[in-house]
């Protein structure tokens, strides 16, 4: 995580390693432009807030499946222009956008390697080299650093390239990165770990997505708040004999959620967001429906089992 300084305009970035998480994010509001490295591949967004909520986003599908299976590091370039914006794997183009360009002012501000600025996205990997460029390099020029790269641990930058940052991570020591580039700020790792500006209490309409952790994560916040409306409904209706003991226990159950979210504002590997209090609710309202289900069951069958013991009456 960079020192909040600001890095000049970049139009292409370079790195080398072997990873998933977010690779790279500059954050200069209204507009922040991400990387996102997974096994499923790259996806290049730009958000924007300050009353904006638009998000562009760039897929690369399967870029690193190879390079996962087979454990071997991977050089990424991503170039962004007049031209459109493009992706290169291994010194190789791997998907053109001709309409998908990065404006300008999203590669100014902070410079955050290895992280989102405002939740938590958690790095795996690691990284041997990171460039950024003020010039958008041709594939010629791309190749050459990919060759030099991974065959002399830096790439052959010649003056005309106009490089701005490059860090090669050999410190070994320390918690400076520095760049070795003839401007430009060198990296700061915090100790401990934080999110920069960490948002709180995110709406559910920003946090909403259709990728299966999203909607695992929703399944266990609903899962894990069903025996807590069960054991309040439960303690509610039949030992404080409550009048509306459903409606408090829901209240309750969003109480505590609520109350769970704001304390994880405080801890910097855990998301604050409103997506778990509604599930949390959720969960509670259906572990109330479990219980009223099980004792409509249990007192049927004890009907059932004193109506087959009962004794009849015979007549003379």
């Amino acid at each position: 995580m960079p020192q909040p300084r600001n890095m000049g305009r970049a139009r292409i970035s370079e790195c080398l390693g072997h990873f998933a998480g977010v690779l790279y994010t500059f954050e200069s509001p209204p507009l922040f432009a991400a990387p996102v490295v997974s096994r499923s591949g790259i996806r290049t967004s730009i958000q924007t807030s300050a009353g904006r909520s638009k998000e562009l986003r760039f897929y690369v599908d399967d870029a690193f499946h190879d390079s996962l299976d087979r454990r071997k590091s991977l050089f990424i370039a991503v170039t962004s222009g007049l031209s459109g914006t493009r992706v290169y794997l291994d010194g190789g183009l791997a998907r053109a956008a001709p309409r998908f360009s990065i404006p300008p002012d999203a590669f100014t501000g902070k410079f955050i390697v290895g992280d989102s600025p405002r939740q938590p996205d958690s790095f795996t990997g690691q990284i041997r080299g990171l460039a950024l460029y003020s010039e958008t390099l041709t594939a010629a020029q791309i190749r050459r650093h990919y060759d030099t790269w991974t065959t002399s641990g830096r790439p052959a930058i010649t003056p005309g390239e106009r490089n701005i940052a490059l860090y090669l991570f050999a410190e070994r020591a320390g918690s400076i990165i520095h760049n070795r580039a003839n401007a430009g700020a060198d990296l700061y790792i915090p100790q401990p770990y934080v999110v920069v500006d960490k948002l709180f209490m995110e709406p559910f309409w920003t946090e909403f997505s259709l990728s299966r952790s999203y909607w695992k994560g929703v399944l266990k916040n609903i899962a894990g708040f069903i025996p807590l409306g069960i054991c309040f409904y439960a303690f509610g209706s039949t030992v404080l004999q409550l009048k509306r003991t459903a409606a408090t226990v829901i209240a309750l159950g969003a109480l505590v959620s609520l109350t769970i979210e704001v304390l994880q504002v405080f801890l910097p590997t855990r998301d604050s967001g409103t997506t778990d209090i509604l599930a949390n609710t959720l969960g509670t309202w259906l572990g109330i429906l479990s219980y009223r289900a099980l004792s409509r069951f249990a007192a049927t069958e004890a009907t059932s089992e004193w109506s087959w013991k009962r004794p009849t009456r015979c007549s003379s």
